[in-house]
């Protein structure tokens, strides 16, 4: 499968309080790590860093024929996530999961706006590769921990 792993912008949070990362998210790094390890293709895309745009992350999304799209969240970028999970729902066909410390202390949070299929609590590098090893096969949802899902607009909290 053809993976968007994005760190979402700190910047617009923290504003002149944070410089330009040096470095990209060590979660996603380890979580783009064991996707590549499992035979899949990943792109990092650190929105800050990259000094990617609006208009930049659509045409990304629509050229890019991606499979999956992963953000990391924290509690202070989630108002930026959810802006990026509007985006990939608009301008691409892909699943997307959130994954970080947000999803995994308030997962229903992520649904609310009904853009996210899928959120990762908790480590997640066992759940993303189960996730994707079981994508198409909806009644394998409840079989893999650490995941929340909605399907048919119900929300369902497996155990971690």
């Amino acid at each position: 499968m053809k993976i968007l792993l994005v760190n979402p912008s700190q910047a617009t949070v923290y504003g002149k309080f944070v410089k330009k990362p040096d470095f990209f998210s060590i979660g996603l790094a380890y979580i783009g790590v064991t996707l590549i390890g499992g035979g899949h293709t990943v792109r990092f895309l650190d929105i800050d860093r990259q000094r990617v745009t609006e208009n930049a992350f659509k045409s990304i999304l629509m050229n890019g024929d991606y499979d999956v799209v992963g953000i990391t969240a924290t509690s202070p970028t989630i108002k930026n996530v959810m802006k990026l999970a509007q985006l990939v729902k608009m301008n691409s066909r892909c699943k997307l999961v959130l994954g970080g410390a947000h999803p995994t202390l308030f997962p229903d949070d992520c649904f609310e706006t009904g853009d996210v299929d899928f959120a990762v609590r908790g480590e997640g590098e066992e759940t993303i590769s189960d996730l994707l090893k079981l994508l198409d096969d909806e009644k394998g949802y409840p079989s893999i921990r650490g995941l929340s899902y909605k399907l048919n607009g119900v929300v369902s909290h497996n155990p971690d």
